[in-house]
């Protein structure tokens, strides 16, 4: 049962990935660290599946490759960038996900 849920889960990634990249508007830089973080992780479950299938006990690349991908994910998260993605849901009328958080209220 477990054994599909990486599988599963690369998919979802891959379409998150794909309505990222795809939609309209200007890409900022971090969206391509997204979709880098993305492309890492939807190379490092394969591989370690692959491995894994061929009984080989070796995983420091898939780890790195992982290890790789929530570095770069963090990075798309701090990135100044970032925040013209927010500036342009605020734009189109989205409501704030959570105002009272604080964080919130140290935006410049």
């Amino acid at each position: 049962m477990f054994s599909i849920a990486y599988p599963l889960g690369d998919v979802l990634l891959l379409a998150v990935a794909a309505r990222l990249l795809l939609g309209t508007g200007v890409k900022a830089v971090s969206y391509g660290l997204l979709a880098l973080a993305i492309v890492l992780l939807l190379v490092a479950d394969p591989l370690y599946s692959l491995l894994s299938i061929n009984r080989i006990s070796e995983t420091n690349p898939v780890a790195i490759g992982w290890m790789l991908s929530y570095v770069v994910f963090g990075a798309a998260a701090l990135h100044p960038s970032m925040r013209c993605l927010r500036a342009g849901a605020r734009e189109r009328g989205a409501a704030d996900p959570a105002p009272h958080r604080a964080a919130y209220n140290c935006r410049t």
